[in-house]
């Protein structure tokens, strides 16, 4: 039971993350300041800011 609802709990959570993904991708390519800003944010592989692998 908590299998099956587990499972459509995080398609639903990566939906909602994926459409946020389009929707800060979007605001940042529509702001010339904020797509310059974001890319000296990104943190490269490698650098203590990096997430670790899934």
């Amino acid at each position: 039971m908590f299998g099956t609802m587990g499972a459509e709990l995080k398609g639903l959570l990566d939906c909602q993350i994926a459409r946020l993904k389009e929707r800060i991708e979007q605001i940042m390519a529509s702001d010339n300041e904020l797509a310059a800003t974001a890319v000296s944010c990104v943190p490269f592989p490698g650098s203590a800011l990096s997430p670790a692998p899934c």
